[in-house]
């Protein structure tokens, strides 16, 4: 029982630490200790900074990605506008996806209705 309490200590630990280099990378504006919070003060739940949520997952594939701000921000926007929006399904493309191919895409459009619209790019 000992070792799995350590597990999560050390998880949680480098958890933090990851909330913690995410903030300076995509917030370089806020004091992390002062400015954001872990929902429910459970290390590893939902990231909240300057009013904007995020899971583990997210903060992760973010900076694995190397998206910019604009890419975080904008994909965040456009899955609330998909939720608002009340579609039941899958937002038509993944954060992945619209980093290496959003230029491409009407994203907050395409969210609430459900399906990718290519844009015009000149």
């Amino acid at each position: 029982m000992a070792i799995d309490k350590k597990i999560v200590y050390r998880w949680r630990k480098a958890t933090h630490a990851l909330a913690q280099v995410f903030t300076e990378k995509y917030f370089p504006e806020e004091r992390f200790e002062i400015d954001t919070f872990w929902v429910g003060d459970e290390v590893g739940s939902v990231f909240s900074v300057s009013d904007m949520f995020f899971n583990v997952d997210r903060m992760i594939e973010a900076i694995e990605l190397d998206a910019t701000f604009e890419q975080l921000r904008d994909y965040a926007d456009a899955e609330t506008a998909h939720h608002e929006a009340d579609i039941s399904d899958y937002m038509p493309i993944n954060f992945k996806n619209y980093v290496k191919h959003g230029k491409n895409v009407d994203l907050e459009k395409s969210a609430i209705e459900g399906k990718l619209i290519p844009q015009v790019i000149k």
